[in-house]
């Protein structure tokens, strides 16, 4: 304007904002997307805890009856066979969904209850488990424990020593031995599964114990064992991985504070 107040002339200034408009409605289509798969997980784990309740109270309930009823019958008969097969298939039952209640916690990042256990028994107690599927694929398991070794862990803990050795006897069935050791030091308490198969790459070692990550293609599951077995260490304030085995083959390791 001149010192009159008169316009003499004016500028314009032009702005494409149509990567700004894009954004913004990408951004809340991307919003509205996130609220729904936010509520599709709530339903998610509103079903996982519906599932638990019912594990653990609707079916370990009836189990429990059955246990205790076959319990009395044995004492009045402690010869009967069909009454001996009831007790002990409600025994493994009950095992069973306490393990599934306390797998399912693990899962779903709750704590988990802990107990007095003999590591040593426990990992006798697997290695039996398994002993007979060894077998069938010509492996020796070998474990040579060095005495009672306590720990405060929940039995969940066994599953990660099932699905180590498991493993070895799917992936390293060439190497012909599995070996167990534990090995106990001021402040923690570890565990060793060693195979002679094939060792795994380097650049392997930390994913699989990624959910989904396997490294043979032929062979059937989720993709979920090592996952859980890392949530279990995890569960235990351990932890676990896999280093290489001399002179070939892995070692699957677990520690966990005394």
């Amino acid at each position: 304007m001149n010192e009159n107040g008169e316009t003499t002339h004016f500028v314009a200034v032009k702005e494409d904002i149509t990567d700004q408009k894009t954004a913004r409605e990408k951004l809340k289509k991307n919003k509205d997307e996130l609220q729904i798969y936010s509520e599709q997980l709530q339903d998610s784990n509103d079903m996982k805890e519906l599932l638990l309740d019912i594990i653990t109270h609707d079916l370990k309930n009836p189990a429990g009856v059955i246990d205790g009823f076959a319990g009395l019958l044995l004492e009045q008969d402690s010869t009967d066979q069909m009454t001996q097969s009831i007790k002990k298939s409600s025994d493994t039952l009950l095992k069973v969904i306490d393990s599934a209640t306390a797998l399912a916690g693990v899962a779903m990042g709750e704590s988990i209850e802990k107990q007095k256990i003999n590591l040593s028994q426990m990992l006798q107690d697997v290695k039996s488990e398994f002993e007979p599927m060894a077998k069938h694929a010509k492996i020796e398991i070998k474990f040579h424990p060095p005495g009672d070794i306590y720990i405060n862990a929940n039995p969940i803990l066994s599953e990660v020593f099932k699905n180590y050795i498991s493993n070895a006897i799917k992936y390293a069935k060439d190497g012909k031995q599995i070996i167990l050791e534990i090995k106990e030091e001021d402040a923690s308490i570890q565990v060793y599964i060693k195979d002679f198969g094939k060792t795994i790459a380097e650049e392997n070692r930390e994913a699989i114990f990624l959910r989904q990550t396997r490294l043979e293609s032929n062979q059937k599951g989720r993709g979920l064992g090592l996952a859980i077995v890392k949530r279990i260490a995890d569960a235990h304030g351990g932890k676990v991985w896999v280093e290489p085995n001399e002179p070939t083959g892995n070692r699957f390791c677990f520690e966990m504070p005394k």
